[in-house]
């Protein structure tokens, strides 16, 4: 897949939630009066007839206004181009450079981190370290892409997002397999179980969810979880034994025969359509591959019935934050309160939920979930939620803080790679340079 489809795929994830935390509440939800109403600008909070996630943005604004009315209000600054990078950053930057960012914006959390270069946005810090029971109710790694290297918090979540393994129990149990896999070598010997039995062990594509394996092979070792939050942008894979090991277990699965025939084509959607027509048994995606696939029209009747979701083998889960992140470009005291608010008001569990409800993404924060709450999350992803909360591991995706050509990298040389045209030390090479450039 290429990266603006990756983007909006990773941006349908469900976040982990831990169940049974300490509830947090940290902000009112019911109308507020005051004498001087504050107004704030926002792009990205306008009314969509056709993009979800910015009528969302549209709806939590809504709400904010109806629930301060007469203290604050959100007006909207609409940008046809407010979810395409190749238009909206540039025009953010232009903006940041005549100090006109509006006092709300939202927008990949990679690109507001750059932003803050610039010295036009608000630095969230003061207020989080004011608010202890606010800023610890977030996950730690929440914040991964949108701190800098001096401490600066440049933005707040909105999502965060996580990434499991759905495999198929019906095909699991005629091949004789109780249970996905817990570690790597209980993934090979059922892969081989699975292929004796007639069906593909794993649908995988050289690209989207070859790379998901990559990033849980590397996740779940030592170091990994570390290795995959900044010190891939460093470089010198082929030297790098956490890497090696991963690369290597990855080529396996393909050359023991264990991947669909046409593996290599970089077609998400015709490995997709192997798992959903139960030709292959196990496919890496997020929870939003349930209402898209394994509930959609193309797939085998009842599969949501027969399908299980699981972390990866060896204990690890990909959770990405930042996707979808509010910043501010505030520039007095008055907008800087009514910014604040609103940042509190969007992370209260009343509006995680019903973001949830509305595109199906999570949230960056931990609250207790009750047996009402559990009723809105849909039941294979609500037991992934729970064992997520459990796994030894959690670290973000590789595809999230490489450059725009990593994947093409990964892409264009697996091939090579697997039928043995390259060596392991080559191909990482290839890898290291694509990571590491405009560094």
């Amino acid at each position: 897949m290429q990266r603006k489809s990756r983007n909006k795929i990773v941006a349908l994830a469900t976040a982990l939630a831990v169940v049974g935390q300490p509830a947090v509440q940290w902000a009112a939800t019911t109308p507020v009066l005051a004498q001087d109403e504050i107004v704030i600008t926002c792009t990205g909070c306008e009314a969509s007839a056709t993009d979800i996630f910015v009528n969302e943005s549209h709806r939590l604004a809504e709400a904010f206004n109806a629930a301060y009315a007469g203290r604050y209000r959100i007006e909207y600054v609409p940008f046809a181009g407010v979810n395409d990078q190749t238009q909206f950053q540039p025009y953010l930057k232009r903006l940041a450079a005549n100090d006109q960012l509006p006092d709300l914006f939202v927008t990949a959390g990679y690109v507001i981190r750059d932003l803050g270069k610039s010295g036009r946005l608000v630095d969230w810090t003061p207020e989080l370290e004011a608010d202890p029971a606010w800023s610890d109710s977030f996950f730690e790694d929440a914040w991964m892409s949108l701190r800098d290297e001096a401490g600066s918090t440049w933005g707040i979540p909105r999502y965060r997002n996580s990434i499991g393994i759905f495999y198929n129990t019906d095909l699991f149990s005629k091949a004789g397999i109780d249970g996905f896999p817990t570690t790597w070598d209980e993934l090979l010997t059922a892969a081989a179980k699975l292929k004796e039995s007639g069906v593909i062990p794993m649908a995988q594509d050289s690209a989207w969810i070859s790379q998901l394996w990559w990033s849980n092979l590397i996740g779940v070792q030592p170091g990994g979880p570390e290795f995959l939050a900044g010190g891939i942008l460093e470089g010198g894979f082929a030297e790098d034994p956490i890497v090696v090991t991963a690369t290597e277990r990855l080529k396996q699965l393909f050359t023991d025969g264990y991947v669909n025939p046409d593996a290599f084509s970089g077609d998400f959607f015709a490995a997709d359509t192997l798992f959903t027509t139960e030709k292959a048994a196990i496919l890496a995606n997020g929870p939003w591959e349930i209402p898209c696939c394994i509930n959609g029209e193309t797939a085998n009747p009842g599969l949501y019935d027969r399908v299980g979701y699981s972390i990866a083998p060896d204990s690890g889960v990909i959770a990405v934050s930042g996707e979808g992140s509010f910043a501010s470009g505030a520039r007095t005291d008055a907008t800087r309160e009514a910014v604040t608010a609103f940042m509190k008001f969007m992370t209260t569990k009343e509006q995680a939920l019903a973001g949830y409800q509305a595109v199906g993404g999570g949230w960056p924060f931990r609250f207790e979930m009750t047996p009402e709450d559990e009723a809105l999350i849909d039941p294979v992803t609500l037991a992934f939620m729970q064992a997520a909360a459990e796994a030894d591991s959690a670290y973000v995706h590789a595809l999230q803080v490489t450059p725009a050509g990593f994947l093409d990298a990964f892409q264009n040389n697996w091939p090579a790679y697997v039928q043995g045209a390259m060596s392991t030390q080559e191909f990482l090479a290839a890898l290291s340079d694509a990571a590491t450039a405009g560094s």
